[in-house]
């Protein structure tokens, strides 16, 4: 699991929610949709 904003365990994102924020923040502009990764590959 990936943490999001601070060490609590509460806020850890799933591979699948790490994807999809990804996601958003393509379509918002903020990173290319090239570079978002599978969730295979953020699973590891």
């Amino acid at each position: 699991y990936f943490l999001a904003e601070n060490l609590r365990a509460v806020n850890r994102y799933s591979p699948e929610n790490m994807h999809t924020c990804l996601e958003e923040l393509a379509a918002e502009g903020e990173i290319a949709l090239e570079e978002i990764p599978t969730v295979k590959t953020i699973k590891g």
